[in-house]
């Protein structure tokens, strides 16, 4: 037998408070894959700059929108969880047994004001699902009216895409005590991955071909680079540091760090072609005004309008002669949701 997650997302690191709550229960549902008879909850609050208080935080699997076979959930024997600035840490082993095919529940209720400082989340739907109730405490399950994100966090609502993003506090995966034999795949990646589109169409395939064989989990990042640190960048969250560290320093922790993974979906290299680079001091030697010179925008009309970060390109850069460049760009779309539009632009520019 092992611990195994079935439910996975990694802490962005926003370096900022996103709301301030109070008399509020978070319920996030997910489907889980995996057999056992008991299971713990890894409490995160890893970028936060201040303690998070968890009143109460309960699981139970979700039936017709209702929560039944409720358990509490404890740390170090204490109901209300403490969790300080920075902390990660698993939760005592809650005895509940869950099957493959059921839709796990975690319910966290917070009474007094909390700052909210560290999230999880991603924009697909039709997988995992974050409610937020408009007050009072619904950790025994009861199902309940839900507050929108955009109400909660002001960046989502400030989100000009028309998919919004789902978010949720106070932990960042749960595990299952399950067989040995179960394979653990691991999403590792950029937006592309961490939005989870990809993610939860294939999660839908592989739960419903193999049940109880295998767990599929996420490890992306938005705008996470492979070979560079977040892009520095100062209007933005934690000054980039939303975009997390270089995918080769962060691959062990984030895809071995909490499982025994099998297998792992790798899709992360473009950011690193896209964003600005992020100059080490031995790189200073290149000029801004030499940088400023360089920049060059290029139109591409005709390109499909598709929700924000569901558009992929193919970039291509050829010399032609010493001072031109023939720059080639290939819209790509978004796989079966947004087909390629087959849409290709030239241009050549002088450097």
């Amino acid at each position: 037998m092992k611990w195994t997650s079935s439910f996975k997302y990694l802490p962005i690191n926003y370096g900022m408070t996103l709301a301030t709550l109070s008399d509020k229960t978070q319920r996030v549902l997910f489907d889980n894959n995996l057999n056992g008879n008991k299971v713990r909850i890894l409490f995160s609050n890893k970028y936060a700059k201040e303690t998070l208080n968890l009143k109460k935080v309960t699981i139970g699997i979700e039936n017709e929108g209702a929560v039944e076979r409720i358990r509490e959930v404890t740390l170090r024997g204490t109901k209300e969880i403490v969790l300080p600035a920075g902390a990660e840490v698993y939760s005592d082993e809650v005895e509940v047994t869950v099957k493959a095919g059921d839709r796990i529940a975690v319910n966290i209720y917070i009474d007094q004001q909390q700052k909210i400082q560290n999230l999880c989340g991603y924009w697909a739907e039709g997988g995992s699902e974050v409610r937020c109730n408009i007050e009072g405490d619904d950790t025994r399950g009861n199902a309940f009216s839900s507050t929108s994100m955009e109400e909660i966090y002001k960046f989502v609502k400030e989100d000009p895409s028309s998919v919004k993003g789902q978010f949720f506090f106070g932990f960042s995966a749960v595990q299952v005590w399950t067989e040995d034999d179960v394979k653990v795949i691991t999403a590792f990646g950029d937006s592309i991955t961490a939005m989870a589109f990809f993610t939860n169409a294939l999660q839908k395939r592989l739960y419903k071909k193999y049940p109880g064989q295998v767990t599929l989990l996420n490890a992306g990042i938005g705008g996470n680079r492979l070979l560079h640190d977040a892009t520095w960048i100062p209007d933005a969250p934690a000054e980039g540091g939303l975009f997390g560290e270089a995918g080769v320093r962060r691959f062990e922790k984030d895809v071995f760090g909490r499982d025994k993974v099998d297998s792992i979906f790798c899709l992360m290299g473009i950011n690193d072609i896209m964003h600005p680079l992020q100059f080490e001091k031995a790189e200073e030697s290149v000029s801004a005004e030499y940088l400023e010179q360089k920049k060059i925008g290029m139109r591409l009309p005709g390109l499909p309008k598709r929700p924000n970060k569901t558009t992929r390109l193919h970039v291509k850069l050829q010399y032609i002669s010493q001072k031109k460049c023939e720059i080639t760009v290939t819209d790509l779309g978004f796989g079966e949701m947004f087909p390629a539009s087959g849409k290709v632009w030239t241009e050549v520019t002088r450097w």
